[in-house]
């Protein structure tokens, strides 16, 4: 069964989902990033595992050109505190890891 353990840790993606959420808050303002009806203030996100690499993505996925491998989304809210960018980076990798194990079973 493959994992995704040595290819992205949950401390390096939750330094990439806390610095999304820091660069929101800093350059938006919560009006800018709430569509109608949305509670919080914030972006979708991806987490991208293909070829024994990662990427993280946020922003509108319509603009994600590269479909290949295994994905985890989430939501980074503005302004996001280090321990919610853990559990999101955990969910991600939990959510990426089974189609990743299931990739390696078909």
């Amino acid at each position: 069964m493959k994992t995704l353990r040595n290819i992205v840790t949950v401390k390096e993606l939750a330094e990439e989902v806390y610095a999304c959420g820091r660069y929101l808050k800093e350059n938006f303002s919560e009006a800018d990033l709430k569509g109608p009806g949305e509670d919080v203030a914030g972006t979708d996100c991806r987490l991208q595992i293909h070829d024994g690499s990662w990427a993280f993505h946020s922003g509108s996925s319509d603009y994600d050109q590269d479909h290949r491998g295994s994905w985890g989304a989430g939501f980074v809210p503005r302004g996001v505190s280090k321990a919610a960018a853990r559990r999101i980076a955990a969910d991600l990798i939990s959510e990426a890891s089974e189609s990743y194990e299931d990739d390696d079973e078909a």
